[in-house]
């Protein structure tokens, strides 16, 4: 079933509170990792799980898998292009945050200290991409959007 096309208002409201939230916020921790000794480990853990929230809502949104549920933004809402596919290493990005911060599950426990860390390439691969999604908007829906961020 095809996807219902957004209104513009909606695709506005989206934009100017939630989308700009999200690469807002990775792009501010991405930012603060720059300075994780000077953190206590009560913030660094408080960045990881930010980090690992936003990664994981940008790649839901630019490279959704299966049929998004109705509800759901996804790039494809903006573009006057089909969804491109979901890269295997995003994948497992994906997959990881989902076992590690966003779901209690035994695979946590199996996790190495080494394991634990994550890439701040991954955070600048995101923010390329969201900036690339946002060139990619077609001229009339970008000037209903307001300014770039």
């Amino acid at each position: 079933m095809p996807r219902t096309k957004r209104k513009p208002n909606e695709l506005k409201d989206m934009w100017e509170e939630h989308l700009t939230y999200e690469i807002e916020m990775l792009r501010a921790v991405v930012r603060e990792f720059g300075r994780w000794r000077d953190h206590s480990r009560f913030t660094r853990n408080l960045l990881i799980e930010s980090f690992a929230i936003h990664v994981r809502n940008l790649i839901e949104f630019l490279w959704p898998e299966g049929e998004p549920n109705k509800d759901q933004v996804i790039a494809e809402d903006f573009l006057d292009r089909p969804r491109q596919p979901r890269p295997q290493h995003l994948r497992k990005a994906y997959r990881r945050v989902s076992q590690e911060v966003t779901h209690l599950t035994y695979a946590r426990s199996h996790v190495t200290r080494e394991g634990k860390r994550w890439e701040v390439a991954l955070g600048h691969e995101i923010e390329r991409a969201f900036d690339e999604f946002v060139d990619a908007i077609p001229a009339e829906t970008r000037a209903m959007l307001g300014p770039r961020r």
